[in-house]
């Protein structure tokens, strides 16, 4: 008789971890990768899209950007990390959409490494210019274009080109007169990520009057453009102004020396009907891509504008002034109108040390365990007493 109910438990306590066994494999596994993104050797800027994708999915599985606001402050840079719902066998990674090299991984729990490091690394390498693309952080050249659509964020598919998705020709008004607008886009040709890739772009505002003593607003619209506004001061009366900016990545050939440091763009300002003696003043509010600040590792505290006079580089009072995803907005002041460059310095160079994240804790043993443990503690300790006793265990409806 004891025999026969010990036997009858057993049947009943394996029936009841089947159970659960087959409860819990229903419950989707989470893996998960961290790591460093690469893009053609660099550490990927802030922006980055990384994408995980089940079974060679077409759709992500789970999407995430490097140096997010879901990370710390203090997380390294060109680190990202995902957690992967594993609705299927395998996940393969895009970055920016381009396929990384390293073969699908089996989609299974707990954190996942490439390597001796507790890290699992992505790399790829930018496209060039006519490739398909559906990121403009793809492109070697900044712009995933459709016409005139520019697909930043995997919306739609494009092809890379090196200059901006729009280049219009567009006429505006400005207070106390009329001002005329031009545009022009050039051919460029595909640099590294350590260099500016910037068309020669040209615009040109005209103002009616501008009284002694009074400030006139010169607002550029071109979106390429580094300068927005011009901001000019006079001390005499001046009629019919007409301030022209031209912009362009290399060295203008009136000028004999480069500007020092690194040269984000030159801009060649020229003026008709106002002389530098008709100026007090003048104030330039321009703005500089966080991609090439990123991508050159730049001291944001170092950017500057600087005029050529008298065959040398004038460093200008330069602030900052705001910033937005794309931009940072930047003032200077300058007694003359000719030609400026702005420019930065790199961040110092750091000791070569290799920062590492620990792996994530072991993810506590889920409830449903427990409750197994605490069923086969009692199955135990009923056991004992009633051996010790010279009883025989009661059917398993006496137990639970």
């Amino acid at each position: 008789m004891f025999v026969k109910s010990i036997a009858t438990l057993l049947v009943f306590f394996l029936a009841f971890l089947l159970v659960l066994s087959i409860a819990s494999s229903q419950v989707p596994v989470v893996g998960t990768w961290r790591g460093y993104v690469y893009m053609s050797g660099s550490l990927a800027p802030d922006g980055t899209y990384v994408t995980a994708h089940i079974d060679n999915s077409s759709t992500a599985a789970a999407t995430t950007i490097v140096g997010g606001s879901e990370y710390a402050p203090d997380a390294p840079t060109g680190y990202y990390s995902l957690d992967v719902q594993c609705t299927g066998n395998t996940v393969n990674f895009k970055v920016c959409g381009i396929d990384v090299s390293i073969p699908s991984q089996n989609c299974t729990s707990g954190p996942h490494y490439n390597g001796t490091e507790p890290n699992f690394n992505l790399s790829v390498t930018k496209l060039a210019d006519g490739a398909s693309c559906s990121y403009s952080c793809a492109c070697s050249g900044g712009y995933c274009c459709s016409g005139a659509t520019e697909y930043t964020d995997g919306s739609g598919t494009g092809t890379c080109q090196s200059s901006v998705c729009t280049a219009a020709t567009t006429t505006t008004t400005q207070p106390g007169g009329v001002a005329t607008t031009t545009t022009t886009a050039v051919t460029t040709t595909t640099v590294t990520t350590t260099t500016t890739t910037l068309p020669v772009i040209e615009e040109t505002q005209i103002v009616e009057t501008i009284a002694a003593g009074t400030t006139e607003d010169f607002n550029f619209v071109e979106p390429t453009l580094s300068v927005s506004k011009i901001l000019v001061t006079t001390k005499n009366t001046v009629t019919n102004v007409q301030i022209t900016v031209k912009q362009t990545s290399t060295r203008p050939a009136t000028v004999a020396v480069s500007a020092p440091d690194k040269v984000y763009s030159y801009l060649i300002v020229t003026k008709v009907n106002i002389t530098d003696a008709d100026i007090e003043s003048v104030k330039i509010r321009f703005k500089v891509k966080k991609s090439w600040i990123n991508e050159n590792n730049i001291d944001r505290a170092t950017v500057a504008l600087r005029r050529y006079a008298d065959g040398a580089w004038a460093k200008l009072p330069t602030v900052e002034v705001s910033s937005d995803a794309t931009y940072v907005y930047f003032e200077a002041t300058s007694s003359a109108l000719s030609v400026f460059a702005i420019t930065a310095k790199p961040l110092p160079p750091t000791t070569t040390t290799t920062t590492t994240l620990p792996p994530p804790p072991p993810a506590p043993m889920p409830n449903w365990m427990w409750y197994v443990v605490g069923v086969a503690i009692v199955f135990l300790i009923l056991l004992i007493v009633y051996t010790k006793r010279g009883k025989t265990v009661p059917p398993p409806s006496l137990i639970f």
